[in-house]
């Protein structure tokens, strides 16, 4: 079977270990590791990462260059030969030194020529999200539960509290600021403010969430990737529940997330040829070519993940998240 290949990009220095540390967790699934603070869209084409990290990067403190956004985009969004996966983690979009720091304010008062405020905000599309909005770091109490509703998948919470999740080492979550009183969720309180949202119709998930929703981890499902986002900073300090909670989003990633949706239509249309071969009167043919999308989706991804780790890796990989 092979590895799913893990590229971590100007992560918190805090975190290395913890991202070194999962490729070392017995799951079912191995996992390779690496971590790059320099990095060109010539660099993600030679590693062809399944999913890429990008953990607290405003928080570590560092602004992606126009030169990086634009390679993570294209990358993303215009490679039809890779479908790669995104997990992003805290501070990832937006961070101001003094909001968590405020004894530097004569510090940056004195030099003003230093840089405080880090701004990733133009990455929020990737994520499902508005990148016009607003973010800042939230205090949370010494130990944060995060509810996960039953309807998250139970490979996310695989080996981890059936329950609920508590943070312990990290006392910040990343939140919205401006009309939305550091709260993520809809009034209703099981999805995301719609207001947030990069586009009415975008597609995320609420996987866990705090009692008041300063704090959540969700899954973006794009036409040409999925993305995970904890609000929180999991690998900071990482006991082995959160060790554990990272690993099950990456195996998550790629058993759950959509490829690109002219794939899926090509994936069924290859199989509705086939199928026509003994289908005189084209009545299978044309039930799979006009299946609804989602179900064309999931066949496609079955095809994916056979081609990535074999038929036999599949049934186990399988066999593995069911349990």
């Amino acid at each position: 079977m092979k590895a799913i290949k893990i590229l971590v990009l100007h992560g918190h220095v805090h975190g290395h270990s913890t991202w070194e540390k999962l490729a070392t967790i017995h799951g079912g699934v191995d996992l390779s590791v690496n971590i790059l603070d320099d990095f060109s869209e010539r660099d993600l084409e030679l590693i062809a990462p399944d999913v890429i990290v990008l953990s607290d990067v405003a928080g570590a403190p560092y602004q992606f260059s126009d030169i990086e956004i634009q390679a993570l985009r294209n990358y993303i969004l215009n490679n039809p030969d890779k479908v790669t996966h995104l997990l992003g983690t805290y501070a990832l979009f937006y961070h101001d030194e003094l909001s968590v720091r405020p004894e530097k304010e004569e510090y940056f008062r004195k030099n003003k020529d230093q840089q405080r405020i880090y701004d990733n905000r133009r990455l929020l599309p990737l994520f499902g999200l508005d990148e016009r909005q607003s973010y800042a770091a939230v205090r949370t109490p010494p130990s944060l539960e995060l509810l996960i509703p039953k309807t998250t998948c139970d490979c996310i919470r695989r080996n981890c509290a059936l329950t609920d999740y508590h943070i312990r080492n990290f006392q910040f979550s990343q939140a919205p600021t401006a009309g939305f009183a550091n709260n993520w969720l809809s009034d209703e309180g099981d999805a995301i403010h719609p207001a947030l949202l990069d586009k009415p119709d975008t597609r995320i998930e609420v996987l866990a969430h705090s009692f008041c929703g300063e704090s959540v981890i969700f899954r973006h499902v794009a036409p040409t990737h999925t993305a995970i986002y904890f609000s929180h900073m999991p690998e900071y300090r990482s006991g082995e529940q959160g060790r554990q909670l990272l690993y099950n989003a990456i195996v998550y990633l790629m058993t759950q997330g959509s490829p690109v949706r002219s794939l899926a239509s090509l994936c069924v249309t290859g199989i509705a040829k086939r199928v026509a071969e003994n289908d005189p009167h084209q009545k299978i043919a044309k039930q799979l070519q006009f299946m609804p999308m989602d179900l064309q989706e999931r066949i496609a991804n079955v095809l994916r993940l056979k081609y990535h780790y074999g038929s036999k890796g599949l049934l186990r990989l399988f066999r593995q998240t069911m349990t």
